[in-house]
């Protein structure tokens, strides 16, 4: 048994290469000859950042002008009769804050960043948070790691 040197959700670090894993099962290994440079940024911890931003902006204003249709109707005319179900004012109500709720989470999933590690192989590129690592402190180590196995490792 190989001894793991570095162990995410994701990806496994050990002396015999890297397993890249799914479910905590490996779906693909591949040795260290096969890794051309390595880069460790800081980045957007999802890939579609921008489409993620967009959608929560555009659910997040919704709401907003779903809610203020509501103030306004009700504030220009007293007359207005009330649902006839305090469910169905309820369920209006309930429904547009789950929806400002879930653009405003969209919103800082998007703008979220931490470390990213780059594996850039001879026909593929990989990309994993190294958010588990800085946690335990093993960013650094990780790095001389790649080093000592003379890879090309990038800091940005």
């Amino acid at each position: 048994m190989p001894n793991n040197k570095f162990e995410d959700n994701y990806i496994r670090i050990s002396d015999l290469g890297i397993d890249l894993l799914r479910n905590l099962f490996i779906y693909e290994h591949f040795d260290f000859e096969e890794i051309k440079l390595i880069k460790v940024k800081k980045g957007h911890t999802i890939k579609r950042w921008k489409i993620t931003l967009l959608i929560g902006l555009l659910f997040t204003f919704v709401s907003i002008y779903i809610l203020m249709n509501i103030i306004n109707l009700k504030h220009f005319n007293p007359n207005l009769q009330p649902p006839p179900s305090i469910r169905s004012a309820l369920t209006i109500y309930i429904s547009v804050f789950f929806l400002a709720a879930f653009g405003i989470f969209m919103i800082f999933q998007a703008i979220n960043k931490s470390l990213i590690l780059y594996i850039i192989r001879k026909n593929k590129e990989n990309r994993f948070s190294l958010k588990e690592f800085q946690k335990n402190n093993e960013v650094n180590a990780l790095i001389s790691f790649f080093e000592s196995k003379n890879i090309k490792v990038v800091k940005d």
